[in-house]
C-alpha cells in the first residue's frame, strides 16, 4: 500500500500537537514528514521533504497560507494536494483558495480526527487519479515524441544517404516538426564519449531510455538559444540543426556556438552523467545543403579521436590533412616489427611510438586506418610472445578488445605497454650457431629447407643441432621454419593478391593443400579469407 507524505503548517503550537496526535492514529498510510510554524518555513521544508499533502492554516504572521500555496504550487509535482485549516469562514479567503484549486477548506473549531482523516482520504484518492492520468499522458507524449525521433532518423537518414530529396523533406516538414524552408543554419554533430562503456554499463532498454533523454536535452537546449531540432543518426551519434534567431558576425556566431556546446555538455553531464564531443559545420543554407553540412561536421568530429573527451569544434575549426603521414607510419611500424626480432632496448621502441604518435596527430590519419595498424602491431607482438615462450596463455590476446572505444593517446599507451611487456620476455641471448641458422633460414625462406642442410651450414651434426635448437628457442626446427614461411606469406598477402599456389611457392612449400593447412593452423583462417578481411579493415 502506498504511503502519502504529509506536511502540517500552523503558527499555533497546540494545533500542531493535536494534528500530530491524529497522525499517530491514522497508521502507516499517512506519514507526517514535517511541521512548520510559518509560510516561509513551510516552503523551505516542502522543497526539501517533497510532501504529497500539505495541511496549512491561512492566517499566519508574515506570509498567509494561500500566498504560501501560490508560491509552492509551481515548485512541487502537479498532483500535490493542499488542504486549508482555518478558524475563519471568510468568503474572501474561500475564493482565493478556490482559485488555487485547494482540495478542502476545513474549520479548525472543532478540530476532529475524523474530519481530518476524511479530508486526507479524499486527497489521497485525488492524488492517485491525478498521477494515473499524468502517467498515461506522459506515456502518450513520450510515445509520440519517440515516434517523431524515429521518423526523423529514418527520413533524414535517407536524405543524408541521397535516397530522399529536399523537396520530399519539405513535404513532410509538418510531420517531422521542422522548418519547411530551412534558411541559414549550422549543423551540429554530437558523439557520445566512450560509447563502448555506455553499451557495457546499460541494458538495451536503458540505452534506449537514455538516448531518448539525450535527444530531449539537445532539442530543449537548442530551443533556449535558437530555432532548431535534434535527431539520432547512428548508435553513438546525434545531430542538431541550429538557426540563430539573429545571425551575427562570424566571431559572434562562433561564440554562440561554443556557449551552446558548453551548455549541452553541462546538462548532459548533469542529468545523464555522460560526456559528448561536439562539432559544427560552417554556415549552410536550405535543405539542399543538408548532406554537405553533415559531412563537414562529421569530418571534424573524427579529429576528436586525437583530443581529450569533451571537445567542442566550432564553425571556424578546420581539418588539415597532410599527405605522406600514413606511409611514414607504415615504415615506422615495419621497423618496429624488425626490432621485435632482436634484443632491442625498450628506449628504442618507446621512441618509435613517440614518432608514430606525432605522425598520426599531425596528419590527422583516419581512425580506422590507425586502429588497423595498431592491431597489426599487437598481433605481431602476440606472435613473438607465443614463440618466445611457447605458451599463448602467458600473453592474453589484446587485439580484439584493447583498442575498442578508446582515444588515440590511450590506445597508443596500451600498445606500448604490451609491446614492452613482450620484449621483456624475449630470450636474452642465443648461441651463435642458432642466430646463424635463423639468419640462413630467413635468407632462404623461398627454398625447401631440411634439417640436414641447415645443420651443415652451422657445422653441427643434425641430431645435436636439432636438440640444441629446441633447447635454446623452445621450438623445434621444423616448426620454426614452417612458422617463418607462413609469416612471410602473410606479409606478401598484405602487399598484393596471390593465389594459394603462388604464395606457397614463394615460401618454398609446393604442396598447396599442405600450405593452406599450415597457414590456417597459425592464423585461424585460409590465406584468401585473411586477404579479404585485411582489405576490409
Amino acid at each position: 500500500m502506498r504511503t502519502f507524505r504529509c506536511l502540517i503548517v500552523d503558527d499555533e503550537d497546540l494545533i500542531l500537537q493535536r494534528l500530530e496526535s491524529f497522525f499517530k492514529q491514522f497508521g502507516s498510510k499517512y506519514e507526517l514528514v514535517g511541521k512548520a510554524y510559518s509560510g516561509q518555513e513551510a516552503i523551505d521544508m516542502a522543497l526539501d521533504k517533497r510532501p504529497d499533502i500539505v495541511l496549512t492554516d491561512i492566517v499566519m504572521p508574515g506570509m498567509d497560507g494561500i500566498e504560501m500555496i501560490e508560491l509552492l504550487k509551481p515548485k512541487l509535482p502537479p498532483a500535490t494536494a493542499f488542504i486549508i485549516l482555518t478558524a475563519y469562514s471568510d468568503f474572501v479567503y474561500a475564493k482565493r483558495a478556490i482559485r488555487q484549486n485547494v482540495l478542502d477548506y476545513i474549520t479548525k473549531v472543532p478540530l476532529e480526527a475524523s474530519v481530518i482523516r476524511s479530508a486526507l482520504d479524499e486527497a489521497a484518492e485525488e492524488i492517485t487519479v491525478r498521477e494515473q492520468t499524468e502517467g498515461k499522458l506522459y506515456k502518450l507524449q513520450r510515445s509520440s515524441t519517440e515516434n517523431l525521433y524515429r521518423l526523423r532518423r529514418q527520413v533524414l537518414g535517407e536524405l543524408l544517404r541521397g535516397e530522399a530529396s529536399a523537396g520530399q523533406i519539405q513535404n513532410l516538414s509538418e510531420e517531422l516538426r521542422v522548418e519547411r524552408e530551412l534558411k541559414a543554419y549550422y549543423f551540429i554533430v554530437l558523439e557520445l564519449c566512450d560509447y563502448a562503456s555506455f553499451k557495457q554499463d546499460y541494458s538495451a532498454k536503458d540505452q534506449s531510455v537514455l538516448k531518448y533523454a539525450l535527444l530531449n536535452i539537445i532539442e530543449e537546449t537548442i530551443g533556449r538559444f535558437a530555432k532548431g531540432f535534434a535527431c539520432e543518426i547512428s548508435e553513438e551519434r546525434m545531430l542538431g540543426v541550429v538557426s540563430w534567431l539573429k545571425m551575427s558576425s562570424y566571431v559572434q556566431n562562433e561564440e554562440q556556438a561554443v556557449e551552446l556546446g558548453q551548455t549541452l555538455q553541462l546538462y548532459i553531464g548533469k542529468y545523464l552523467k555522460r560526456n559528448v564531443n561536439i562539432a559544427y559545420s560552417e554556415i549552410a543554407y536550405g535543405w539542399n545543403s543538408f548532406g554537405a553540412a553533415y559531412r563537414r561536421a562529421s569530418s571534424k568530429i573524427k579529429d576528436t579521436y586525437y583530443m581529450e573527451d569533451g571537445a567542442i569544434l566550432g564553425p571556424s575549426y578546420r581539418t588539415t590533412l597532410l599527405k605522406g603521414h600514413e606511409q611514414a607510419i607504415h615504415e615506422e611500424l615495419r621497423n618496429m616489427f624488425k626490432n621485435l626480432q632482436t634484443n632491442t632496448p625498450a628506449e628504442v621502441i618507446a621512441t618509435s611510438f613517440e614518432r608514430i604518435a606525432s605522425l598520426a596527430k599531425e596528419g590527422k590519419v583516419d581512425r580506422e586506418h590507425v586502429e588497423g595498424l595498431l592491431r597489426g602491431l599487437l598481433m605481431e607482438s602476440e606472435e613473438r610472445a607465443f614463440h618466445w615462450n611457447n605458451s599463448m596463455h602467458i600473453f592474453p590476446s589484446p587485439s580484439n578488445q584493447l583498442l575498442i572505444g578508446k582515444k588515440f593517446a590511450e590506445q597508443l599507451q596500451l600498445c606500448l605497454q604490451y609491446v614492452l611487456h613482450v620484449i621483456a620476455k624475449q630470450p636474452k641471448s642465443l648461441r651463435a650457431e642458432i642466430l646463424k641458422a635463423k639468419n640462413y633460414i630467413n635468407l632462404h625462406i623461398d627454398h625447401k629447407l631440411s634439417l640436414e642442410e641447415v645443420a651443415l651450414f652451422v657445422n653441427l651434426t643434425p641430431s645435436y643441432f636439432s636438440s640444441l635448437f629446441k633447447r635454446e628457442t623452445g621450438e623445434n626446427l621444423v616448426d620454426y621454419m614452417n612458422r617463418s614461411k607462413v609469416e612471410r606469406a602473410l606479409e606478401l598477402l598484405k602487399q598484393n593478391k596471390y593465389t594459394n599456389l603462388q604464395l606457397g611457392e614463394a615460401v618454398g612449400i609446393y604442396n598447396e593443400k599442405y600450405f593452406c593447412t599450415l597457414f590456417k593452423h597459425h592464423f585461424g583462417q585460409t590465406p584468401q579469407k585473411f586477404r579479404k578481411q585485411f582489405i576490409r579493415n
